[in-house]
């Protein structure tokens, strides 16, 4: 494992700006301000494009230097068994506890010294909030800048509010004016969700389709078809017993034949429609139970959020867009 040169010195770096109390967040306005590139334009300009990165536009995030500063591969030390799979045969994964790590000190060279990367740690645990509850939010993981499609942060504060920690490091950027109210966002988009269905409720206010009448066709047809399968036998044992020529048993089997094709047909359409009005009426059954959980809502809930929205995103303008999840209930 030799160092790379070139990017050795922005590890290097890093740890020095970290190392002067700063935390992540300032860490990557530095390095976008020295026009360093993000370790996924780096690879790109290198041939090694795993992922989109035109979104970044040389913006590195705090997750990205956070993660830098906790490796212990730029001391020396090899890390075996970071992470557990959730299941088997999954590709979900867990962070394991570090004393189930297995770790070999003096691996390979190092960038930076252990003195440097000890006081990086107790400079960052400055700024590392004590384990608390994890808490549920209806518009959790759903809350996108609709300048540069990246997730928002929500700011825990008295009156809550999400914002793009992505334009942080850009004053220049149209991010820096996409701050949404956490409550007035989430009234918005039920708000949103209730006007779409005073549109639709006129239109599917009997969701009911009957089948009795496709049941009874079905049953015709299969009694007709029973009636000439039973024909054509009698038409065969006549032949068999000498009633009847062969010639004269040929044009009769060809007469049913047709006829039961016919039938055949006519019975599959019919089957056919019968299978597409229970595919629609489970449709529709559903539209009305997401309709009637969406009229009696009077807060948004994740309940609702997880059954219908994708993204919500929020525009400078306080304009937002909602990408749904089903599809057919808003068309």
């Amino acid at each position: 494992m030799e160092p790379n040169p070139e990017t050795a010195a922005v590890v290097q770096l890093i740890f020095q700006l970290a190392a002067t109390g700063i935390g992540a967040a300032a860490v990557t306005r530095e390095l976008f301000k020295r026009g360093i590139p993000t370790p996924g334009e780096y690879k790109a300009a290198h041939g090694q494009q795993y992922h989109d990165v035109s979104r970044s536009r040389g913006r590195w995030s705090s997750s990205t230097v956070l993660r830098i500063l906790e490796d212990e591969r730029y001391i020396g030390s090899y890390v075996i068994g970071r992470r557990a799979v959730i299941e088997v045969g999954g590709t979900r994964s867990r962070k394991k506890d570090r004393d189930k790590w297995f770790i070999i000190p003096d691996h390979h060279p190092a960038i930076v010294d252990k003195e440097l990367f000890e006081k990086v740690q107790a400079v960052q645990r400055r700024f590392s909030l004590p384990t608390k509850k994890t808490r549920e939010y209806p518009l959790k993981g759903k809350v996108y800048c609709g300048c540069c499609d990246h997730a928002l942060s929500r700011i825990a504060q008295k009156r809550p509010f999400y914002m793009c920690r992505h334009s942080t490091a850009d004053v220049n950027s149209r991010c820096r004016d996409v701050r949404a109210d956490v409550a007035g966002l989430e009234e918005a988009v039920l708000l949103t969700l209730k006007k779409q269905l005073e549109i639709l409720l006129p239109v599917h206010e009997d969701g009911t389709i009957h089948l009795e009448a496709t049941a009874v066709k079905c049953s015709e047809y299969e009694k007709q078809l029973e009636v000439l399968k039973d024909q054509k036998q009698a038409l065969f044992e006549r032949y068999l017993l000498g009633q009847i020529e062969l010639d004269t048993y040929k044009s009769e089997k060809a007469v049913y034949d047709a006829e039961i094709l016919k039938v055949k047909n006519a019975y599959a359409a019919v089957t056919a429609q019968a299978k597409l009005k229970r595919e629609e009426q489970a449709r529709q059954s559903s539209r009305q139970e997401i309709v009637h959980s969406i009229v009696e809502a009077d807060v948004l809930t994740s309940e609702l959020t997880d059954l219908l929205i994708e993204k919500v995103y929020v525009f400078p303008d306080n304009r937002i867009e909602i990408v749904y999840k089903v599809h057919d209930l808003f068309e």
